[in-house]
Order: C-alpha cells, then sequence, then structure tokens
C-alpha cells in the first residue's frame, strides 16, 4: 500500500503497459468505405505481446530518475538471467537422469556433474587469464563460452531421442 502512494504515477504506467500490450487491436476500417481491408494483418504476433511489456517498462524507465532507473534495470537483468537459468537448468536435469539407468542413477549423475564441474570450475579462471594475457583483449574469456557452447551443441547432437533403456522411453517396470 506504501508503494501505491509512493509511486503511483509508476504503478499506472505498468497497468496501462500491460493492458495495452493484451489487448486485442481495435478493427481497422478503411475512411471511405467503413470496411475492413481485405489485405491487412489484424492479428498481433504473439512474440509482441510477450515482449511489448517488457519494452514499455524500459521506455517507462526514462520518466524515472537515473538512480531509481538502474535499480530497476538491475531487478530487470537479474530476472532474466533467473529465467535463463531455470531453462537451462531444468533440461540440463532432466537430461543428466535420463542418461542412466535407474540402479545407478544417482551415483553416475553425482560422479558425473561433480567432477565435470569441478575440472572446468577449477581450470576457468586460469584460462581464462591465460586468455587475456595471449590475445591482449578483456574479451578474450568469450573464447571460452563459445567453445563450451559448441561442445555442449556438439555432445547434444549424439544424444538418443528416447532415452533407450533410461526412464525416458522405458516402460514401466
Amino acid at each position: 500500500m506504501n508503494l501505491l502512494r509512493r509511486h503511483p504515477i509508476a504503478i499506472a504506467l505498468v497497468a496501462l503497459l500491460l493492458v495495452t500490450a493484451i489487448h486485442a487491436l481495435p478493427p481497422l476500417v478503411d475512411a471511405v468505405t467503413g470496411s475492413p481491408p481485405g489485405d491487412v494483418e489484424l492479428v498481433r504476433p504473439a512474440l509482441y505481446v510477450i515482449l511489448a511489456p517488457l519494452s514499455d517498462t524500459l521506455d517507462a524507465l526514462t520518466f524515472l530518475s537515473l538512480e531509481r532507473a538502474r535499480w530497476a534495470l538491475a531487478v530487470w537483468a537479474l530476472a532474466l538471467a533467473g529465467l535463463c537459468a531455470s531453462l537451462v537448468n531444468g533440461t540440463f536435469a532432466v537430461i543428466l537422469t535420463g542418461l542412466f539407468p535407474t540402479r545407478v542413477r544417482f551415483s553416475g549423475v553425482a560422479l558425473g556433474f561433480n567432477v565435470a564441474f569441478t575440472i572446468f570450475s577449477g581450470t576457468a579462471p586460469l584460462v581464462a587469464t591465460s586468455l587475456v594475457r595471449a590475445t591482449g583483449m578483456n574479451s578474450a574469456p568469450a573464447f571460452v563460452m563459445v567453445g563450451c557452447a559448441l561442445v555442449t551443441l556438439a555432445s547434444s547432437l549424439g544424444l538418443p531421442r528416447s532415452g533407450r533403456g533410461t526412464s525416458f522411453g522405458a516402460p514401466p517396470s
């Protein structure tokens, strides 16, 4: 309630933006005939409906003070990072558990995850520092991330589609 008293304009803007993003388009009519033209697409794209509140909210930040805008941008960035991480972690857990039969699933997941995490998280600072020193570019650690993404993509192409012998494709026993 205190938030409503302190920021009525910001809350009204957010509510207005959400309503305008979700509300259907008004009918488009020809000014002369009064009938809808036949060659006009009247359906709002789904991507617009999804991204319009974000775009509108970022536009509304221009009306805030610089300090408040930084805070709001930080919240948006953290929310976006959390969304991306949840998408990755959710599929990662399902794929990882589907790679092992039920009898050894816990051991297989624990051993595989922890060994890989130890090796790669332990050497990442050394590799990143060496790349920065060798190339002279501060963005050189991004090459490591691109390399990891390519290795992940290549290895994901070799995953079984049905989870042969695992809980994905096997009938319940």
